[in-house]
């Protein structure tokens, strides 16, 4: 019956649930070309393309072996601050970056570019990721917010080397800010 069915598929996941755009090869590649994203056990013994699943596998219908990872990728996994509804002045920028590659990351570059202006770098040192480890660093410069905001944040030179996946390096989106106040929409009333 339906209570079967919610309970085999309960909507607003829990936990352990992730709800992002998958990151497929390409628009006409649907393989997954990131190996942090798991799924609990399956009851499928293979996948799309007929090879052995992994006891823990990966999101969707295709298993991605480490073998296929390439070896310095890092990227932007999330823009943690500021978010939406943010407060007009001088603003934390702080990000989540995760490790896609094969090799341990123990040195990056954060960037970010405000409304098209000059890119603000930062080194990250210190760190040791594992493959799909993150990390959540905060930017030394605070910049001054006084509107809605495109944001531009990025990675580069994981381990001093050039990132053999640049697709996944960087998050661009726009930032809307709350208003308060009184407002008058139409004064002449028409």
């Amino acid at each position: 019956g339906s209570a079967a069915i919610s309970a085999a598929y309960p909507s607003g996941g829990g936990t352990g649930s992730v709800n992002i755009i998958p990151p497929f090869v390409s628009s006409k590649d649907l393989h997954i070309k990131s190996n942090c994203y798991r799924a609990p056990a399956l009851n499928t013994t293979f996948d799309i393309d007929k090879e052995v699943r992994a006891s823990s596998p990966n999101i969707g219908a295709d298993e991605l072996y480490d073998s296929l990872l390439v070896d310095d990728n890092i990227g932007i996994d999330a823009i943690l601050s500021p978010q939406a509804g943010f407060s007009f002045g001088f603003q934390q920028v702080r990000v989540r970056i995760r490790n896609y590659g094969k090799n341990n990351v123990t040195s990056c570059y954060i960037n970010f570019r405000l409304n098209g202006g000059s890119v603000v770098s930062q080194a990250v040192t210190g760190i040791n990721l594992n493959t799909c480890d993150t990390v959540s660093v905060v930017f030394n410069t605070n910049p001054s917010l006084n509107s809605c905001l495109q944001l531009y944040v990025y990675t580069t030179l994981p381990n001093g080397n050039q990132d053999n996946d640049t697709t996944n390096d960087g998050i661009n989106t726009t930032i809307p800010f709350n208003i308060s106040g009184n407002f008058t929409i139409d004064p002449s009333g028409s």
